[in-house]
């Protein structure tokens, strides 16, 4: 975040940027948008505080239905157990600027449901985080970057101005609303490796996340 500031980078809100696709106009060069899966207790801890020091604005998508919970769905990984975001950490990181997007109610493979369990997991997420924040909830992203055109068109109806993936690259006039592209930053990552990524996202230094 240092460096984003010390390089003279806009650091959007995902729904600034929206609004700039919607409305046909380019954002301002270069500008980045900050974005987090999952919702864990250290996007409070050690992430929070560094946003609001450099001000910056960002996107936290969240399971709704595991709040104050752990992460399950991620069996035998790195990422089992890691406890996830308190709903009143969420309101208070709500209260001082962070966004927050929806992540499903469980984070299931959505391509592998049936559809009304697609429209339950996306269009309840939604209706899940509206009714304990009291905020609209614009963004979604999709579990492990899985999707296909029906999940899309369910993103869609539900209401969402736009939806996340995890296909990387920088995004272009011409990129779909609903498959927006991420670049991954990992915490591991050298100084020389997060350069080159924000000089050159659309090359392979990134890694898929879900």
């Amino acid at each position: 975040m240092a460096w984003l500031s010390r390089l003279g980078y806009n650091v959007l809100g995902l729904e600034e940027f929206l609004s700039y696709r919607r409305e046909g106009r380019l954002p301002p060069a270069p500008s980045v948008v900050i974005t987090i899966d999952d919702g864990y207790q250290d996007n409070y801890t050690r992430a929070f505080p560094i946003l609001r020091h450099y001000e910056f604005p960002a996107t936290i998508f969240l399971v709704s239905q595991k709040l104050g919970q752990d992460n399950h769905w991620d069996e035998g990984s790195t990422l089992t157990g890691r406890p996830l975001l308190s709903l009143s950490q969420v309101k208070e990181m709500c209260k001082e600027g962070i966004s927050f997007g929806a992540h499903t109610r469980t984070h299931p493979h959505l391509s592998a449901l049936c559809d009304r369990e697609v429209e339950e997991e996306i269009s309840g997420s939604k209706q899940d985080l509206e009714r304990m924040l009291d905020v609209p909830i614009q963004t979604f992203a999709y579990p492990y970057g899985d999707f296909n055109p029906a999940v899309k068109a369910v993103a869609e109806k539900a209401g969402f101005r736009g939806s996340c993936s995890v296909e990387g690259g920088a995004n272009s006039p011409r990129t779909p609303l609903h498959i927006l592209r991420r670049v991954e930053v990992w915490g591991t990552d050298s100084f020389f490796r997060f350069l080159m990524t924000l000089l050159s996202p659309d090359r392979r230094w990134h890694r898929k996340t879900g």
